[in-house]
């Protein structure tokens, strides 16, 4: 092997190694600029589970149409809104079909509710969720 082959190979491992470190970093940038998980939606069957940061999220099963997709055919195509902030959640049902249930009770449509605590269960049709902190 001749001198310009032995640079050749040096020179590409020191720009793969450059291109980890710099991959790395922006990973690494990434995780910490992005907010942090406050909640968990999670199916009481433990079928799913949804990280949740501050904000609104829609629920329901038509994919593309929600942030939040529950394959049970009882919850509607755009069931409800969840609203998750630092003082707790919010929950909107948006004209479902099956209704949406708060710890077992039937909330009214298009009515926001008060705040509830996390631990509740949420039930979409027949989907049933816990709220957990993260």
């Amino acid at each position: 092997m001749n001198a310009s082959n032995v640079e050749s190979s040096e020179t590409t491992e020191a720009v793969e190694i450059d291109e980890v470190e710099v991959c790395n970093e922006a990973v690494i940038e990434a995780e910490q600029s992005a907010p942090n998980i406050v909640a968990r939606l999670v199916a009481k069957d433990g079928s799913e589970s949804f990280d949740l940061r501050e904000g609104t999220y829609r629920i329901g099963r038509r994919a593309g149409a929600n942030d939040i997709v529950i394959s049970n055919p009882y919850c509607s195509g755009r069931h409800a809104d969840l609203a998750i902030s630092s003082d707790g959640f919010a929950i909107i049902d948006v004209g479902s079909t099956n209704g949406t249930f708060v710890n077992g009770v039937k909330i009214d449509a298009n009515v926001k509710t008060e705040s509830y605590r996390p631990a509740s269960e949420i039930t979409f049709g027949q989907a049933v969720f816990r709220l957990e902190v993260a």
